[in-house]
Parts: structure tokens; sequence; C-alpha cells
């Protein structure tokens, strides 16, 4: 379940049957959009197989839950062609008709996860082994960004041989966070254990955080002006 920091909006992938005017019969997982201030709710879409519903950030919401962003395996946006089962990042906005898109074709199984958007939900990063820049071809784990109008543009972790995931974005929209087994700063991360990096999206800098030693460091979150990790 994903708040908007406004606290109107609620939105959660379900497998139960709460949207009397759209039933779930088959027990597939959904996305449902509740608006909390007038007690309604609405399941966005039908009949999908979100099999990574599990998995850590399947969901994002901007600052007053006008877009949703989601993972799915299923074939929702009709321009698309999703038939492989790939998991794929999409997007629900209100705005308008309030339309379901496809913003992804990583085309690699279920290695997707950790979708994450700014405050307005125009920029979104996640984690993905897919290739579909042309730049991943080691097919690890990988940062990606993109927008709510053009998908994923850009990649932002190397094609190295080590892995970077758990991406987070700022609410400014101005940095990511996320951590990694590579050394990606001049203060080599030489022990192989996954460490916190920032990067800043001007400059594509990337400062490395924390220094483990025995442990890894995983999971960051960060605040709407960066200043906190």
């Amino acid at each position: 379940v994903v708040l908007s920091s406004n606290a109107k909006v609620a939105a959660a992938i379900c497998n139960g049957s709460l949207d009397e005017t759209s039933p779930n019969t088959d027990a597939s997982y959904e996305l449902i959009h509740f608006d909390l201030e007038n007690s309604t709710l609405k399941q966005v879409n039908t009949h999908s197989n979100t099999s990574g519903y599990s998995k850590p950030g399947q969901l994002a919401i901007n600052h007053d839950g006008s877009r949703v962003y989601f993972i799915s395996n299923s074939d929702l946006d009709a321009s698309q062609d999703n038939s492989d089962g790939s998991a794929e990042v999409f997007l629900y906005d209100t705005h308008g008709e309030g339309s379901v898109t496809q913003l992804s074709n990583f085309n690699y199984g279920n290695y997707v996860e950790s979708v994450s958007t700014d405050y307005d939900g125009k920029r979104f990063v996640v984690t993905s082994r897919g290739n579909p820049l042309g730049l991943n071809s080691r097919y690890r784990d990988r940062i990606f960004s993109g927008s709510y109008s053009l998908g994923v543009i850009e990649q932002l972790t190397p094609n190295s041989n080590y892995y970077a995931k758990g991406s987070a974005i700022s609410g400014n929209g101005e940095y990511l966070v996320f951590s990694s087994n590579e050394s990606l700063d001049d203060e080599k991360n030489t022990n192989g254990r996954y460490q916190i990096f920032r990067m800043d999206f001007e400059y594509g800098i990337f400062q490395q955080v924390t220094h483990s030693g025995d442990h890894d460091s995983v999971s960051p979150i960060i605040s709407n002006d960066a200043s906190r990790i």
C-alpha cells in the first residue's frame, strides 16, 4: 500500500474483490485506487498476472495521488505488446480519462522492482535486469530513469559485473539513492559489500554514503529535499 503525501489517496495491489462495478472473480492481483476523501475506490485493471506483487517497491504514488506507477506482468496497454508476460512499469494517470500506459520494455522475466517517483509524478526510477536501451548486455540489476510521458529513457548505473538495486528518488526529483556492491566513486568500495550511494541527476556524480565493512547496506529512502537518507 502507498499513500499520497496529502493523505487523500492510497493505492494497493490486491487480489480481493473490492470494486462492486468490476468483480475480481479470478482473484488476480489488480491495482486498486482509493479516494480517501470520498470513501470510494476503483479497480483499475482486470485479469492481470502480477506475479511480483510481494517484491519491494511495486507501487509509487505522487503527492496528490493523480499518478500511480506500478509493476505488472500483464498486457494492459493496447498500444504496447507485453504478451511475453514480462514485468514492466505501468502508469495509472487520473488526468483525462484515467488511462493505463506501459512505460518500459524490459522483456526480462520478473526482474523489475523498486519503482519510485518524485513529488509531481513526472520522473520515476526503477531497478531491472532488462536491457531496453542496449546498455545492459550483462543483464545485471541496473537503475533506470524515465518520465511519465516518455517512459524509460536512461540507464543510470554502468554495465559492469556488479549490481545496483533498491532505487528511490527524492521528492524534488534531483537525486537518486540506491545500493550497489560496485565502486562508483573515489572512496573505493573494495570489500564487495552493498553500500548506499547518492547520485545527482544534473551531473551524474555518485557519492558513497555508507562504508559498511562486514555487512551490507540496502533499501535506502531519501527525503524530499535530498538532505537526509
